[in-house]
């Protein structure tokens, strides 16, 4: 007999698996392993054979579904079944030939470290606390530890991927959900135990009570691989007196009180120090090998007291490279003049956050200092604050007896200063690089008009040409910053177009640019609110400076933000 039923009952493929085939070939998969070399050809025949036996069986389906026989339906049973053991059977035979499996398990790790979610690194408020539970117990890794029996290996066996715990309990999610709390704390411990000795990234913001000293308690059985650490607490836990810190480098302290944190004193690889408060008695911290230092004022009482704080920074601190000072003064503004002593600091970057309703502090802050080796200053306000008005003599005698004009190469503020007084502090800058300078707009209270800190004008820009080759000496050092090569201007456009486009066609035009041999890079932005309009015949001007090389030119348009009453920063 020739009919569809008789046919269809010798249909089958030669590729079919046995049941011990598909066994075998799950538990490869499950393993995240490679088969042998023998076994490699047969699972590669597979893969490249089953689309066109698929296409078979469809077809021999369809054929029995158009016919009437009453043994059709077993047959296409038998061949959906068959179908989809095959189907399924080849899924797993290109999953295990995929080029993932041939990876080391080192890049396999890498993989996973660039899934770890951002909430992973910082701390911030979680919705629930089954979002809490997750960063906790690192959950995206034990979703990837359920992919296959290998990944789960490299998930729960590399210490590398347990290195950064969170934990936030300013959220008070803790303290709402009391009935999972040894849960929370279990999961905690599981991560903790899971990153065996590798150095430890941990950030931590923990409030006074039982559980937080459980959290603590948690944290400091693990205090020997700390490496990068944010603590903060409105009760510091009982530091323990002493404490192997072999591992930690980088430590930021946001705390009420600095009691025992004298078990830092030893920590041979601390170079990164960040703290705020008062600090009147000088903590036992290793100062002379810190690098890096940020200090905030904030818990200071008094202006004179935060200044002594920051001057003690720079004082105890005789090695460090980069400092960063949060000033706040807002909060004592009739203070007295300042009776510290003065201090000389190897500080090669210094960056001030500096708020304040006294025109004073600026001079004050620069009488107290000496900073024979920097090379980098930036002064600017915080963004509710007024700028800080700054003071020109104090900068120039400051700059004198510290050399700025042998190694100060880079110089922003965001301050309130004149055009003259300005340049009078950047001719004592010769060696000055990068020059940036924003100007600020404000609406005066019980005013409806916009008004400005001016000072980039004509005469500030006309003071940076450079004259030509071929003039006098004495025109040659009239100009000030002969070796400036990028200048970011953000203004209200109070200075004439011809200043700003003689001003960038004698830098281009510059050998060298104080000898660096560098296309000449300028950037200018204005605020919406501004006096005038950038013509657009400038700008065509400026575009064929560029296009004659030697200079390179952006600009464009920004909104300040609006805060009436304050003078304020559009954030640069």
């Amino acid at each position: 007999m020739a009919d569809g039923g008789f046919l269809a009952v010798g249909f089958t493929s030669a590729f079919l698996p046995t049941a011990s085939d598909q066994d075998n070939i799950k538990a490869l998969a499950r393993t995240g392993g490679l088969p042998s070399d023998s076994g490699m050809p047969h699972l590669q025949i597979i893969v490249s054979t089953t689309p066109a036996e698929l296409e078979r069986y469809d077809a021999e389906i369809r054929k029995l579904h158009s016919e009437e026989h009453q043994r059709n339906t077993l047959h296409i049973s038998r061949l959906t079944r068959e179908r989809k053991a095959l189907a399924s059977y080849a899924a797993y035979c290109r999953s295990i030939l995929s080029p993932i499996r041939k990876l080391p398990n080192e890049l396999i790790v890498d993989i996973f470290e660039l899934c770890f979610p951002a909430s992973l690194y910082e701390i911030s408020h979680t919705a629930s606390m089954e979002e809490e539970m997750g960063r906790i117990s690192h959950a995206y890794l034990l979703n990837l530890a359920h992919v296959c029996s290998h990944w789960y290996r490299i998930a729960m066996e590399t210490p590398k991927l347990w290195s950064t715990i969170t934990v936030d309990m300013e959220s008070e999610l803790w303290y709402r959900s009391n009935n999972r709390v040894n849960t929370a704390l279990g999961a905690l411990n599981f991560s903790l135990m899971r990153g065996k000795d590798y150095p430890l990234n941990l950030n931590a913001c923990v409030t006074s009570g039982i559980i937080p000293l459980s959290i603590c308690g948690l944290l400091l059985r693990h205090i020997r691989r700390w490496k990068k650490v944010y603590f903060s607490s409105n009760r510091p836990p009982p530091w323990p007196a002493s404490a192997s810190l072999d591992q930690l480098v980088s430590l930021d302290f946001d705390v009420d009180a600095w009691d025992h944190v004298g078990t830092f004193r030893k920590a041979p690889r601390l170079t990164e120090l960040t703290f705020s408060g008062n600090i009147e008695e000088i903590p036992m911290l290793p100062w002379a090998q810190l690098k890096n230092i940020t200090y905030d004022s904030l818990g200071a009482t008094t202006t004179t007291n935060a200044a002594y704080s920051a001057l003690s920074v720079l004082r105890l601190a005789t090695n460090v490279h980069e400092c960063t000072l949060y000033l706040d003064f807002r909060e004592d503004p009739g203070h007295e003049a300042w009776d510290l002593q003065h201090v000389a600091s190897p500080v090669k970057a210094l960056y001030i956050e500096l708020s304040t309703e006294d025109s004073d502090v600026t001079g004050q802050l620069f009488q107290s200092i000496t900073l024979p080796s920097l090379d980098s200053l930036r002064l600017y306000p915080a963004d509710d604050a007024t700028p800080p008005v700054w003071s020109a003599g104090d900068f120039v005698a400051m700059a004198e007896r510290s050399g700025f004009d042998t190694h100060l190469t880079y110089l922003r503020i965001e301050v309130i200063v004149t055009d003259v007084d300005l340049l009078r502090c950047l001719r004592a800058l010769d060696q000055l690089e990068v020059l940036d300078v924003t100007e600020y707009m404000y609406i005066p209270p019980d005013d409806a008009h916009w008004q400005a800190t001016v000072t980039i004008t004509d005469k500030f820009l006309q003071a940076l040409i450079i004259v030509a080759p071929g003039a006098s000496e004495s025109n040659l050092s009239a100009s000030a910053l002969p070796k400036l090569r990028s200048i970011y201007l953000c203004s209200v456009l109070d200075f004439s177009d011809a200043s700003f486009v003689d001003m960038l066609a004698s830098r281009r035009e510059a050998d060298g640019h104080g000898g660096s041999g560098e296309k000449f890079k300028a950037k200018l932005e204005w605020f919406t609110a501004r006096r005038r309009d950038v013509a657009s015949e400038t700008l065509e001007e400026i575009g064929q400076l560029v296009s004659k090389g030697g200079l390179v030119f952006n600009s464009g348009e920004r909104e300040p933000a609006i805060q009436h009453g304050d003078v304020v920063e559009d954030g640069v």
